[in-house]
């Protein structure tokens, strides 16, 4: 039996946050509460987990476990929408932005 890759990388991905919400949540609470960037980053984390626990919640209560199916099905299996050299320049301008954009921000955070 061979694993699916994409199955692979979501359960590094799901690893390395339940990692990093564990020792968020010990920094956070180690120390008396005072807002620094451990308790700020609990409470995204928080705020994160409590928004998508509410979609999925959402969606199988007002259509049960086939509207989790179809939903699921909707955003891990859609087809794609670009191909070949146009996916390749959408995705480099995509990465071109960002990286102009993270310039500015810190240009601007510096001064």
């Amino acid at each position: 039996m061979t694993a699916n890759p994409r199955w692979i990388f979501h359960g590094v991905i799901l690893a390395f946050l339940a990692w990093q919400w564990v020792k968020t949540t010990i920094a956070a609470f180690s120390v008396p509460w005072h807002w620094n960037g451990d308790q700020l980053r609990f409470l995204l984390f928080l705020a994160v987990f409590a928004y998508v626990s509410g979609i999925w919640t959402f969606t199988w209560a007002s259509g049960g476990s086939a509207a989790v199916k179809a939903r699921w099905a909707k955003l891990y299996l859609r087809p794609r929408l670009a191909t070949g050299r146009k996916q390749l320049w959408q995705s480099l301008s995509f990465w071109i932005v960002v990286a102009i954009a993270l310039v500015v921000i810190f240009n601007f955070a510096r001064h």
